[in-house]
């Protein structure tokens, strides 16, 4: 049996060309991460959710690495984004956790030794879990 995160990336090497709505799994959650603008979409792509599991912009979605700009986190989930593959978070400054809603990650601030930075560009990683009342960490 192929493990979900497997199965994710067969399907982004599959449909990489695809829209971001062609990549949605019917009937589960999903979250947005797009390269460009959301509205209107411009590198965007549909990530089904996995619960507590760990998505690494790897394969087709490989295009996303370190250049996720904006993302829309449905609602009653948080994702956390995380600077380094397997959702490693090493340092306070990298890894960042949105609540449901949609976000330019320049907005996006994380607390480092010399003040802040946003975490444009950054993410290489991230999972989502259910939380009707996370609160987001930014």
């Amino acid at each position: 049996m192929l493990s979900a995160q497997v199965v994710l990336v067969a399907l982004f090497l599959h449909a990489s060309a695809a829209s971001a709505d062609d990549l949605a799994a019917p009937g589960s959650p999903n979250m947005t991460a797009c390269s460009g603008s959301i509205n209107p979409p411009v590198g965007c792509v549909t990530i089904p959710i996995v619960s507590d599991s760990c998505f690494n912009f790897v394969g087709g979605a490989s295009g996303l690495d370190k250049e996720v700009s904006w993302v829309q986190v449905p609602a009653e989930y948080a994702c956390t984004y995380f600077q380094n593959f397997g959702c490693l978070a090493v340092e306070e400054d990298d890894h960042a956790t949105l609540t449901c809603g949609i976000w330019n990650m320049f907005d996006v601030l994380v607390p480092t030794a010399s003040g802040t930075q946003n975490f444009n560009d950054l993410t290489s990683s991230l999972s989502c879990v259910r939380s009707g009342s996370a609160a987001s960490d930014v």
